[in-house]
């Protein structure tokens, strides 16, 4: 994983931490997010894997490490929130969107549709 700092333009000269993930760290996210144990992944046809499972929670722990994250459930759900992460050669922001983010990227769109429903549930 590649962690650059970027100043987008329209910031006010402001940089934020950019990261670009590997062919093999998108395969691992990617069998993460798709609910796959270690194990699974470990051994995943699709991307041809055949990795010993202890390389690969080593690398959810690095990434998470990069990512300044806690978990394998708070990765996976900077995976999600992130889905330009997938695209070949495409830097991607560090930072995960605060709750009730009125950005337009799909992540946070998705949320904000979701919240009359989650309230509606919650009462």
């Amino acid at each position: 994983m590649k962690v650059v700092p970027f100043a987008p333009w329209g910031h006010g000269g402001k940089t934020v931490e950019v990261v670009l993930l590997s062919r093999r760290e998108k395969q691992i996210l990617l069998g993460l997010c798709r609910g796959y144990s270690t194990k699974e992944i470990s051994s995943l046809v699709f991307a041809k894997l055949r990795l010993n499972p202890r390389t690969i929670d080593q690398r959810v722990k690095m990434m998470c490490r990069a990512l300044g994250l806690g978990s394998r459930r708070q990765l996976i759900v900077w995976g999600m929130a992130h889905p330009q992460c997938w695209l070949p050669d495409t830097y991607v922001e560090k930072h995960m969107h605060p709750s009730g983010c009125h950005c337009r990227a799909l992540y946070c769109t998705a949320m904000r549709m979701a919240e009359p429903a989650v309230e509606e549930l919650a009462s």
